[in-house]
């Protein structure tokens, strides 16, 4: 929340025009999740920006991000572009940064500088008041062998994610209890708050991961409702 207000302070006199997050950590510890709220804060009704560099091979990286360049063999279109032409949303996640390799790096490197990039077509795109969160699998003591310090100095602020503690995964529980129960009661008609009451029990110590915290709450969920869902389905 502070380095949002600080971001918004410089933005309106024109200092800085992307905010820019770096947040490294192990699998399943809650980086992803970070986007993910802010894009539903911000943007709910808009489809998501995530670009996922896991998918993509190093060689051929950028012009699958931005498209390939005028009469080159394959497709034209870059995801990145294309998600932004169809979303308004002012979040871009960006996933598994680590794998995206020099070229990738560079093009970041000035976009954040800028605040705009031009794609392989020669259209300009204006990123002025986007957040962009970048995430990575790495520890914080492997960052400077994969992301190079001109790069790293861009980013607006640098998290490190450590596992999570017996609180905070019971938070997440709760917090994901409440998220499923309104949307299976505005979804179900025949299921009501105490059918959800007291449904899922799980001890958190045998879990580090918050997604298999999540698959056995739905485990649980779908389990203690499966007849109500039956009964349901039937009737529809």
């Amino acid at each position: 929340k502070e380095e949002l207000i600080k971001y918004r302070f410089f933005n309106r006199i024109g200092c800085q025009p992307i905010f820019s997050v770096l947040i490294c950590g192990a699998s399943g510890i809650g980086k992803t999740e970070v986007a993910r709220i802010l894009h539903r804060e911000l943007s709910p009704n808009e489809p998501v920006i995530k670009i996922n560099f896991g998918n993509y091979s190093t060689q051929d990286a950028l012009n699958s991000l931005i498209g390939s360049p005028r009469g080159y063999i394959g497709s034209s279109k870059g995801e990145l572009t294309d998600k932004l032409q169809h979303s308004k949303s002012k979040v871009i996640l960006i996933d598994e940064f680590e794998k995206a390799g020099k070229p990738v790096y560079n093009f970041f490197l000035q976009m954040l500088e800028d605040g705009r990039f031009t794609d392989s077509l020669g259209r300009e795109y204006n990123l002025n008041k986007y957040i962009i969160i970048f995430t990575s699998n790495m520890s914080k003591e492997n960052v400077g062998q994969y992301i190079p310090p001109e790069l790293r100095s861009r980013f607006s602020c640098k998290f490190s994610f450590g596992l999570l503690s017996k609180d905070e995964k019971e938070a997440y529980i709760e917090y994901k209890l409440k998220q499923y129960s309104e949307q299976i009661m505005n979804s179900y008609e025949n299921i009501c708050e105490s059918d959800l009451e007291n449904v899922v029990s799980i001890d958190v110590s045998k879990y580090q991961n918050i997604r298999d915290i999540n698959n056995e709450i739905m485990r649980q969920l779908a389990q203690s409702l499966y007849d109500k869902i039956v009964n349901n389905s039937e009737g529809s």
